[in-house]
C-alpha cells in the first residue's frame, strides 16, 4: 500500500541536517552500499583462476539507504531497530516509492502555504547535499579498492597458507646460505696476461 508525505508532515518536518551529520552518515552508508564482484578467468585449461575481486556500487543500497536517510532526518517517519540502526527493507521502500516520495517534496514546491512551499524547497536542497556526499565518498572507496596492487596484495595475503609462507621462507634461506658460502670461498687470482693489460 503505498504511502505518501502530507501538508502537516511538511509543516511538522526538519528542513536542515548538520553538515557533519549528513558526512558521517554518507560515510557509513557509503560503505554499505559498496558490493564485491568475484572475476574468474578461464587460464585455457579446464580449470578456472579466481582473480583478486573487485568493488561496485550497489544502486539498490544507495537508494534505499537515501530514502532512509529522507524519511528519518527530514520527516521524522522511521524508527530505528533494536539495533539502534536504521534501514528500510525492499518493502517500505516500495511502499513510499509508489508514493512518489521525492516528486512529493517536488509538488509541495509549489503549494499555496508559504511555510510548506519554504520547508519543501529547503528539504530538497539539503537532501540534495547529503546525496551528492554519499556518491563522492563512494566514488573514493572504490578508487581505493579497486586500486590494482591494493587488489593484489590483498590477494597475495589470502592466497598464501602459513605452510607455503613456511617454505617460501625455507628456500629463501637455503638461497642465503649458499650465497653466504660461495662468498667465503677463497678466490685465486690470476695474473693478467701482458695482452690482456694492453
Amino acid at each position: 500500500m503505498a504511502k505518501y508525505l502530507t501538508e502537516e508532515d511538511f509543516l511538522n518536518a526538519n528542513s536542515y541536517v548538520p553538515v557533519a551529520e549528513k558526512a558521517m552518515e554518507a560515510r557509513e552508508y557509503a560503505k554499505r552500499c559498496i558490493v564485491e564482484i568475484q572475476i574468474v578467468s578461464e587460464n585455457g585449461s579446464e580449470k578456472a583462476d579466481v582473480l583478486p575481486p573487485m568493488y561496485q556500487e550497489s544502486p539498490f543500497l544507495k537508494s534505499l539507504y537515501g530514502m532512509t536517510f529522507l524519511l528519518y532526518h527530514y520527516f521524522d517517519k522511521l524508527i530505528p531497530n533494536e539495533n539502534g540502526e536504521l534501514s528500510l527493507n525492499a518493502k517500505e521502500y516500495d511502499e513510499w516509492g509508489e508514493g512518489s516520495l521525492l516528486n512529493t517534496i517536488e509538488r509541495f514546491k509549489m503549494s499555496k502555504n508559504l511555510d510548506v512551499r519554504n520547508k519543501a524547497f529547503d528539504i530538497a536542497a539539503d537532501y540534495r547535499e547529503f546525496y551528492r556526499m554519499l556518491g563522492t565518498e563512494i566514488a573514493s572507496i572504490l578508487t581505493a579498492k579497486n586500486d590494482l596492487l591494493t587488489r593484489f596484495m590483498d590477494f597475495f595475503k589470502s592466497s598464501i597458507t602459513p605452510d607455503t609462507f613456511e617454505g617460501l621462507l625455507k628456500q629463501l634461506k637455503d638461497v642465503q646460505t649458499e650465497i653466504d658460502e660461495y662468498q667465503a670461498q677463497p678466490k685465486e687470482w690470476k695474473k693478467p696476461a701482458l695482452e690482456e693489460v694492453k
